[in-house]
């Protein structure tokens, strides 16, 4: 199964339509028990997501190909190799595990400072010494691949991709890093949840795309579609795609996950596609 289990909500309380709060220890461990009897092996996180990796390291997450992720440098940091071996090992001890499956930038534009080649150096160490197996970036727009690829050896790219945000195929860059053998990780399937929210239920600040809510809330109606079900079956259908990142609130939210995946994909999903960076990219949802 190409899903990969996303733990923002494990260390902290994530995404615009999370009501249920954090993910509690409890709550993951029976999540991670049921991805494993479902053939789930692979886990999102990062050292930012508040407590997640000491979460996860104390439930024994041996079996599953660990990905986590390099927070931006500080402004005031005097050494990025020392950096980058505290970060680093930090993961290590807070994940209770001896290698981590790929480690990503989380702000890749930093890639192309002056320091940018140190930074890649530091972290290529480790696969070197085969403590990480893969260096990825994680990405809001598909622009950045074409000044990062060009410059640096990547094996995994996590991008947006959903109904609503297809930056990454139209671009041709999903195809591309198909070609180039570059892992590619699906985020924000579900938009940060606001393609599963009822229409009544948006909240005021995304009231500009309401014609797009109502377009699709009611062809979900009309064919009587989850939309868990049809988010995940959009994606699924594209074969370039190497894991779909799903966050997870609840116990009965990975249960959802998992049944839609199992049910045969629908071919007729209606178009809902926005090229609105103010709403395709949660960086520039502002509160009001």
């Amino acid at each position: 199964m190409r899903i990969a289990i996303g733990t923002a909500q494990v260390g902290s309380q994530y995404g615009v339509a999370n009501t249920s709060g954090i993910l509690v220890e409890n709550q993951i461990k029976k999540v991670l028990l049921m991805a494993q009897n479902e053939g789930v092996d692979t886990i999102d996180t990062a050292s930012n997501y508040g407590k997640s990796e000491a979460i996860l390291g104390n439930l024994n997450i041996n079996n599953f190909k660990v990905i986590t992720k390099l927070p931006a440098v500080p402004k005031d940091c005097l050494n990025i190799r020392k950096w980058v071996d505290g970060v680093v090992e930090s993961s290590l001890e807070s994940l209770n595990v001896k290698k981590i499956y790929g480690i990503l930038f989380h702000n890749p534009n930093q890639l192309l400072t002056n320091y940018g080649a140190e930074l890649y150096t530091a972290l290529d160490k480790y696969k070197q010494k085969d403590i990480i197996s893969k260096i990825g970036i994680s990405i809001y727009s598909p622009s950045q691949l074409d000044l990062l690829l060009p410059k640096f050896s990547i094996d995994i790219v996590q991008t947006p991709f959903n109904l609503i945000d297809r930056r990454i195929l139209n671009s041709g860059w999903l195809e591309k890093l198909s070609n180039k053998n570059i892992e590619i990780h699906i985020r924000s399937v579900f938009l940060q949840g606001l393609l599963l929210m009822p229409h009544s239920n948006i909240p005021n600040k995304f009231s500009n795309w309401d014609s797009v809510w109502m377009k699709w809330n009611n062809w979900l109606s009309d064919n009587k579609v989850s939309a868990v079900h049809a988010c995940l079956s959009f994606v699924e259908s594209f074969k370039e795609v190497d894991k779909i990142i799903v966050g997870v609130d609840s116990l009965n939210h990975f249960e959802q996950i998992i049944q839609a995946m199992r049910k045969l994909p629908i071919t007729n999903i209606i178009n809902i596609e926005s090229q609105d960076e103010l709403l395709i990219n949660p960086s520039n949802w502002k509160v009001k």
